[in-house]
């Protein structure tokens, strides 16, 4: 049961569809079944007889998952109960438009059955799959994190101490005319800081910039995984929360950068720092 279920040939299943049903793509390929046609499904039933029924095919579906495409067959469920001959069903699937809303309707919902002999369910509790996947690629992620926040530091500290070798001379001036340590020390750390700000500005202001592109232009295409049976279109959604800690990682990071250069470009000697040359 889903919401991302694509007709690719025919048309979708209505409440008076009676003896109707909707096949996956792959399933019609093999059976050589198109809109139209007539098939007939047989059955063992719940008593363990066996029971056919003649069906209309009227549409094919796909959602790009070979696995579902080879098996899946819709119908209503007073024909699948007519079917397997029952009256009762084995689950009800609930549909929500927001994901992030799943927890709160999911407390209004068991209120409702906590009389009732139904056991509910999350999508998360019953996908696994799904669940070591975004496990991965958490974990793929915080390492490339780390990686990019070990270069953003080692390239700013570069940055400051060529900027202190620079400038000796200045800094021995400064001194000599009466600018304490702790204020060559501010100075070079606020540097660093406004450098964070710079950077940051300049990297939101470009990556949106290129994802706005990419989105317009249509997405990055991606072939087919295995076990699918169509590629995708690749779009980068813009997340607030994401651009706010990447800015603030960028000066946090400049800050810690410049502690360094800052340290040492306040201990210079006064007398060295004026005979540099």
């Amino acid at each position: 049961i889903s919401n991302s279920l694509n007709v690719v040939k025919g048309r979708n299943l209505f409440d008076d569809d009676a003896y109707k049903v909707v096949l996956g793509r792959k399933l019609a390929e093999q059976l050589d079944l198109k809109p139209g046609d007539t098939t007939t499904l047989v059955v063992t039933t719940l008593s363990g007889s066996i029971n056919a029924i003649d069906f209309t095919v009227v549409g094919l579906i796909s959602n790009g998952y070979k696995e579902f495409e080879d098996k899946i067959v819709r119908m209503r469920l007073e024909d699948m109960q007519e079917l397997l001959g029952t009256t009762n069903f084995e689950r009800k699937v609930v549909l929500l438009k927001e994901t992030l809303k799943t927890k709160a309707v999911a407390s209004v919902l068991k209120k409702k059955i906590e009389n009732q002999s139904f056991e509910m369910l999350l999508w998360t509790d019953l996908a696994d799959y799904y669940q070591q996947v975004k496990t991965i690629y958490i974990n793929i992620f915080n390492f490339l994190k780390s990686i990019i926040l070990v270069i953003i530091v080692l390239s700013i500290i570069n940055t400051m101490t060529m900027s202190v070798m620079e400038r000796i001379t200045e800094f021995g001036t400064l001194r000599a005319m009466g600018t304490t340590r702790q204020e060559i020390l501010l100075m070079m750390i606020s540097e660093g800081f406004l450098l964070g700000i710079l950077g940051g500005i300049t990297s939101l202001i470009s990556g949106v910039s290129l994802a706005f592109i990419i989105n317009i232009l249509g997405g990055i295409p991606l072939e087919a995984p295995p076990g699918h049976t169509q590629g995708y279109q690749i779009f980068i959604n813009l997340v607030p929360d994401v651009l706010i800690f990447s800015f603030a990682v960028a000066i946090i990071a400049a800050i810690i950068s410049s502690i360094a250069p800052a340290i040492k470009a306040s201990k210079l000697d006064v007398v060295e720092a004026l005979r540099h040359v």
